[in-house]
């Protein structure tokens, strides 16, 4: 089935008929999986930092540092998911029930994906410039050495951005298509059951923990090595957390 200008997801009707009689919202499950399509490219873009620059995180094996790292992944993921869901209540804003709430929601997508990807490629940028994640001092070395920047394959990853960014609109665009055909979800209960469940664990997935301390690289076992916590940050959390936990990827 073709559900989108060049983008087949065909295996989602049946899995979306697997979750129909759980009563789950359209709305949460537009979010909940184009967030799994989020996830996954961040997830693939950690892989292939490890695999294309070595980073080798030394303090613990890849299995734990891949997991370090997604559940930073998480944090900013919720945070677009927690907000698209907030927005729905508002009247008006539903992404399944108006046509404004839909281009809201996809805007958001869209500018949310643009962001990420963006940092992303910046990102990448400075490994291969400087072997420095992205963060404010590594900005200000690549201002003050553009001919270093000059050097990478700028252009092509700017370019790469930008067609991943409109591919991604149109897988959620996709997504939106199918579930808009199936069924309302169904006894207004269940309903908000589903939309208190979600808020929560979005929630805990933006604090990192379940103790009254947010998740920091420093409480993690990455913490011990600057290497590993270069490699389970993500660009968001370098750039927000600076250069201590940023450090080199060599």
């Amino acid at each position: 089935m073709a559900s989108g200008p060049g983008i087949r997801l065909a295996p989602l009707p049946l899995l979306l008929r697997k979750f129909a009689p759980l009563g789950i919202p359209k709305t949460i499950l537009w979010i909940g999986l184009f967030s799994c399509c989020l996830l996954a490219g961040m997830t693939s873009y950690r892989l292939l930092s490890h695999s294309l620059l070595h980073i080798e995180p030394a303090a613990l094996s890849l299995g734990e540092a891949a997991w370090i790292g997604f559940r930073f992944d998480c944090r900013y993921v919720s945070l677009f998911a927690l907000t698209v869901l907030l927005l729905s209540f508002l009247p008006g804003l539903h992404p399944f029930r108006s046509h404004r709430g839909k281009a809201v929601a996809l805007a958001l997508a869209t500018v949310f994906t643009g962001i990420l990807l963006a940092l992303y490629a910046t990102d990448f940028i400075l490994q291969l410039a400087f072997e420095q994640r992205l963060h404010a001092a590594s900005l200000e070395k690549a201002l003050a050495n553009p001919d270093e920047v000059k050097g990478t394959p700028w252009v092509i990853l700017v370019l790469i951005a930008g067609v991943s960014t409109w591919l991604m609109r149109m897988v959620a665009k996709g997504i939106h298509r199918l579930l808009a055909k199936q069924k309302a979800a169904g006894l207004p209960a269940l309903r908000v059951f589903w939309q208190v469940l979600t808020i929560l664990v979005l929630l805990a997935w933006i604090h990192g923990s379940f103790s009254s301390v947010p998740l920091t690289i420093q409480q993690t076992q990455a913490g011990r090595d600057p290497v590993s916590a270069a490699f389970v940050s993500n660009p968001f959390e370098s750039l927000l957390r600076g250069p201590s936990q940023a450090s080199g990827t060599k």
